[in-house]
C-alpha cells in the first residue's frame, strides 16, 4: 500500500467538471401571436372603459371643508314635534248609512 499525501485530495475524491446549464424554451408561433393579441385587446378595453384610471382628477374649488369628529357622536337639540290629534268630528250620514 502506498502512503497518500495529506494535501493531495484530488486523487482521493475526483470531482466532475462543472458545466454550464442551458435552458431552452420553445414557444409555438400561434401561442405568441395569441398572447400578443390578448394583451393588446386588454389594453384597449382598459383605455376605453376605464379612462379615469389614467387621467388625474380635477380638484374641486367649491368643495366643503372636511369635518372630522373624534369621539362619540354628539346629540343635536331638536325642537319638540307637534302632537297630531285625530279628527273627532262626526262622519256624514251618507257614509254611515248603507244605501
Amino acid at each position: 500500500m502506498t502512503p497518500v499525501a495529506p494535501n493531495n485530495t484530488n486523487q482521493l475524491f475526483p470531482l466532475q467538471q462543472r458545466k454550464d446549464k442551458v435552458i431552452t424554451l420553445r414557444f409555438n408561433r400561434n401561442f405568441l401571436l395569441t398572447l400578443l393579441i390578448s394583451i393588446l385587446l386588454h389594453l384597449a378595453l382598459l383605455l376605453i372603459f376605464a379612462p379615469k384610471l389614467f387621467s388625474p382628477g380635477v380638484p374641486q374649488k367649491d368643495a366643503p371643508p372636511l369635518e372630522i369628529t373624534l369621539g362619540p357622536p354628539q346629540k343635536k337639540e331638536t325642537a319638540p314635534s307637534e302632537l297630531i290629534l285625530p279628527d273627532l268630528r262626526p262622519l256624514p250620514k251618507s257614509l254611515v248609512e248603507p244605501n
